[in-house]
């Protein structure tokens, strides 16, 4: 009985189809990592290249209304590690007229901040952080606190980690609908930053009077609350800004 020829041919097609099933898996497997790797760069580099990580110093308004306080922190972040904090009383003003301090109206707190101190509003970024707010945030951010001194102090050495820069977005979600803000990623990733890695001087500005004094600026209108703070105050602060 003759021999049946081995069959080479078959073999050979059944080690190429393999061969092509594994080139198609290392293809692929290789596509994955290189489009992580591209989307991994693009976010992280969004945030290192945003105005606000490359900028010299970028200023931060922040409401603050937890139960410790209720008032407006107004940041001087610096990339030279030196942060000022000013700390402005509720109903403070000056003129006592058109430039008090209002938790209602913060377009015009804005534009009275900026006229005191010389600053453009286009360039202040705005927080509303109230108690359910820094809850929620300082949660995400990995210790969890009720006052924004507590938030400030959990900050400390806390630095922005390579694993921030894919979460920020969540970190933005803590602010609702309810708090107006106009930080983005870039600027809430450098203000962690920053707020992480610098000394911070804090200023209050000085009133007139240990207590607000009511006053009326309109005929036959109901009088107000009025925090008359010291020019020589403002101007101090000013100073400090600038330096």
């Amino acid at each position: 009985m003759p021999l049946k020829p081995a069959d080479h041919h078959g073999k050979t097609d059944e080690v190429r189809k393999k061969s092509k099933k594994w080139i198609i898996i290392i293809l692929a497997v290789a596509a994955v990592i290189i489009v992580g790797v591209v989307w991994i760069f693009s976010v992280k580099g969004n945030i290192d290249n945003s105005a606000a990580m490359k900028a010299e110093s970028v200023d931060y308004l922040i409401k603050v209304n937890d139960s410790d306080k209720t008032e407006f922190i107004l940041l001087r972040t610096r990339n030279n590690g030196k942060i000022t904090e000013i700390s402005i009383p509720l109903n403070g003003s000056v003129n006592g007229e058109d430039d008090i301090i209002s938790l209602e109206n913060t377009d015009k707190t804005l534009a009275t901040l900026a006229s005191w101190f010389n600053m453009n509003t286009d360039d202040i970024y705005f927080l509303e952080l109230d108690e359910d707010t820094l809850k929620n945030l300082s949660s995400k951010l990995g210790n969890e606190v009720d006052t924004f001194s507590e938030f400030i102090d959990s900050l400390a050495g806390r630095g922005f980690g390579f694993f921030d820069y894919f979460k920020v977005n969540n970190y933005l979600d803590s602010f609702n609908t309810s708090n107006y803000t106009n930080v983005d990623g870039g600027s809430l990733a450098n203000f962690i930053n920053r707020m992480s890695n610098s000394r911070i001087n804090e200023i209050t500005l000085e009133g007139l009077t240990e207590y607000p004094v009511e006053i009326y600026t309109e005929k036959n209108g109901d009088p107000k609350l009025v925090y008359f703070i010291q020019e020589d105050s403002i101007e101090k602060a000013k100073e400090e800004l600038q330096e």
